[in-house]
């Protein structure tokens, strides 16, 4: 049976930006992802092409939001620290949006070519470290089976990196990097970001379960690690962290940094439970 942290704090947070400790905000009814046709148009966008994020996104959010794949080789980026790789997957992957969305508002013959995008931008990555290991998403069924059988003996840790930015003139503080933590200039204002760590216990997964969720399940998750599938939930002793962390939206550390970046307070996200996300990847 899967639990998080009794207190709801997230796993090991590493401060790589900057960070104020998450308020309880009442909880609030999801919305439904808008229309992507026009994502510069929109105020709240998720740059990621991850089904399991989009998954957490559309319990969390209480605002209109799209989907932006930033399209990079992540393959060409290397760091031995899992925490640093994420982070610098996930910086690369905001630049790329960045780029994208000021190329879609120079397009538009209406836009104001001094104006950037009114948007509040979300990149993330997400590597799994074992056993000294930097996992990344299998390249195939044979190396998933390899991650998920090799859970049972020593636990993955996840480490989820968030890179949260506003496309606003205007609209964030003067990047002024304060005495410790690290501030990340953007082309319109102040880039804010963390990593997120939890780390997941499994009991011996069988065989045979192995065998049907390596056809498509974990193929494209980092670790072959999908706390959301019903199946393999049934052998995740306990999560020391959180499941939207493990599924690369660590929530409590997003919500931290939208509002340094002056998202609207109606933004705030709510908390999704194990047992939604679990629900909803039954299908998996």
């Amino acid at each position: 049976m899967m639990s998080a942290r009794a207190d709801g704090s997230p796993h090991n947070l590493l401060h790589f930006g900057s960070y104020v400790a998450p308020g309880a905000g009442p909880p609030a009814e999801p919305a439904s992802p808008a229309n992507p046709a026009n994502p510069a148009s929109h105020r709240l966008i998720l740059g990621s092409s991850s089904k399991s994020r989009a998954r957490v996104a559309k319990h969390a959010f209480s605002c209109d939001w799209t989907r932006l794949s930033p399209d990079i080789d992540e393959k060409a980026i290397r760091d031995p620290n899992p925490s640093s790789l994420a982070l610098a997957i996930a910086l690369e992957k905001a630049d790329a949006l960045e780029l994208k969305l000021n190329a879609d508002a120079d397009a538009d013959a209406d836009a104001d070519a001094d104006a950037a995008p009114a948007a509040i931008v979300i990149a993330a990555d997400q590597v799994v470290s074992f056993d000294g290991v930097i996992r990344e998403k299998p390249v195939d069924a044979e190396e998933a089976k390899h991650f998920l059988r090799s859970y049972g003996h020593t636990p993955p840790s996840t480490h989820s990196a968030l890179v949260v930015f506003n496309m606003s003139n205007g609209a964030c503080p003067p990047a002024r990097p304060p005495a410790r933590p690290r501030l990340i200039p953007t082309h319109a204002g102040l880039r804010v970001a963390g990593v997120d760590v939890s780390t997941v216990h499994f009991t011996p997964i069988p065989e045979a379960v192995i065998e049907r969720v390596t056809r498509s399940t974990v193929l494209d998750r980092a670790g072959a690690i999908a706390p959301d599938s019903m199946e393999l939930s049934m052998y995740i002793d306990h999560i020391d962290g959180s499941c939207d962390s493990v599924m690369g939206l660590p929530l409590a550390l997003l919500r931290a940094l939208l509002v340094k970046v002056k998202a609207p307070t109606e933004w705030l996200i709510c908390e999704v439970s194990v047992e939604t996300l679990i629900r909803e990847g039954a299908a998996l």
